[in-house]
């Protein structure tokens, strides 16, 4: 069990999260009616992420993110995020395309949107949506998930950061059909993260990806896969990924050519790394961690 010791404090935090989604589901199930959803939504977010989060790192001693993962303002890099967002959002689309296609996923894609713009009539809803639904959860969730839980296992090893937050932020969803999905969706985050130093980027691709699911992808696919066929959309979704998957690859080497070149850049500060492989085993293996992925499994077979 010492071998778990320094994994069991961020697994603990992750398992609280993951309790606190499960008993949230008790208060959304039967709304009163559409206000009451969103600003129940709203504060569940807030008491989920941020408020065990904050108490974590209090009594942690902890600062809120690692310093590399900071709210940092760092110079924009408007080619880098757009390249990335077209990646997620048309990577998602030919995953979830994969993996559902048997199941009538031209129907069935999209539910969360249509039940979230079900009922809305006038412009004050619209905007509970978009601050409920879109900005709200992508601030909160990359606090959660690529600030504070990343930040955890940094010092052990960077890239198995990366891994154990994103397999957490996409067993968060309690989704199996969309887990691909939110893998792919999670890692490009941690990427924006680990590339710019900073939350911020990774926040306004989480809302605009967010804001895209809800107000346009229904009717992408209506656009799409109906005249075009399944194949050609296809072809179609491949080869818009390279092109924007080279634009983010190309942005990257420049924005590491601009670090190396800049002398008041400071370097990563985490710690000697350690194994990956070693880092990984603790880490799935510390029993927080893995009953949260075994709360997670339960939840969405029961969905």
């Amino acid at each position: 069990m010492n071998r778990f010791k320094q994994y069991i404090p961020p697994s603990i935090l992750l398992l609280t999260v993951f309790v606190l989604l499960a008993l949230s589901g008790v208060l959304t199930a039967t709304p009163d009616g559409i206000s009451e959803l969103f600003f129940t939504h709203m504060i569940l977010q807030i008491v989920i992420f941020i408020l065990p989060a904050l108490f974590y790192c209090k009594i942690r001693h902890r600062k809120v993110t690692h310093e590399t993962y900071s709210f940092a303002v760092l110079p924009a890099h408007p080619v880098f995020l757009l390249a990335l967002f077209g990646v997620i959002v048309l990577g998602s689309m030919l995953i979830n395309l994969g993996v559902t296609a048997a199941f009538a996923f031209a129907e069935e894609f999209g539910t969360e949107a249509s039940v979230t713009l079900t009922g809305i009539t006038d412009a004050t809803e619209a905007i509970y949506v978009v601050f409920s639904f879109c900005i709200l959860p992508a601030i909160t969730e990359e606090f959660f998930f690529r600030g504070v839980l990343m930040s955890e296992y940094a010092d052990q090893n960077p890239t198995a950061a990366v891994l154990l937050s994103t397999l957490a932020f996409a067993a968060s969803h309690f989704e199996l059909t969309q887990m691909p999905a939110y893998l792919f969706s999670g890692l490009l985050l941690a990427f924006a993260v680990r590339v710019t130093h900073s939350l911020i980027p990774a926040i306004l691709l989480h809302c605009a990806v967010n804001l895209f699911n809800v107000f346009l992808l229904p009717y992408l696919w209506q656009l799409t896969l109906a005249p075009l066929g399944v194949l050609f959309t296809v072809f179609i979704l491949v080869g818009l990924i390279l092109v924007f998957a080279l634009v983010a690859l190309r942005e990257t080497e420049q924005i590491y050519t601009d670090y190396a070149s800049d002398p008041r850049r400071e370097k990563d500060s985490f710690g000697k790394p350690g194994s990956l492989v070693t880092t990984m085993f603790h880490g799935l293996l510390s029993p927080p961690f893995a009953a949260s992925l075994v709360l997670a499994l339960i939840l969405a077979l029961a969905g």
